[in-house]
């Protein structure tokens, strides 16, 4: 798992639950190298990691609960929130949740409108959805 240019990483636990954290320098050390003007604009620009996070357990829970509407949105929401990362991550965050929604059964198409298109299947990922039990549409 290598992380993107921002230091976030995204990975799927053995129990197939979606982890995302980030690497991160301590406050004090951060803040000394910023002038006033910059920690102004870090201030604007937001905490896109905690945005990331939150959309992820969001998504969990929604799975959980096996609500279809209440997991598209969340998907929905989570590719949203991850637009700031690497587009491997994305993929591989597309990946991840069209495998936990496949394992419901839950319509392609809509899976795929809400992840932002059709994730690309890899051999990893086709092995994965074997060993997990997921539907024949995963490989």
């Amino acid at each position: 798992m290598a992380p993107d240019d921002s230091g976030r990483f995204c990975s799927s636990a053995p129990d197939s639950r979606i982890h995302c954290h980030a690497e991160s320098k301590p406050a004090a050390e951060t803040d000394a190298k910023l002038s006033a003007a910059g920690q102004r604009l870090v201030a604007l620009a937001g905490d896109h990691a905690a945005a990331l996070r939150s959309a992820l357990r969001d998504v969990e829970d929604a799975l959980q609960a096996k609500k279809v509407r209440r997991i598209l949105d969340a998907a929905r929401t989570a590719m949203s929130a991850s637009d700031h990362c690497n587009a491997a991550m994305r993929e591989r965050l597309r990946q991840l949740i069209a495998v936990r929604c496949g394992m419901l059964d839950m319509q392609l198409s809509a899976v795929n409108a809400a992840l932002g298109g059709s994730p690309r299947w890899t051999p990893t990922t086709s092995t994965s959805c074997k060993v997990t039990g997921g539907p024949a549409q995963c490989g």
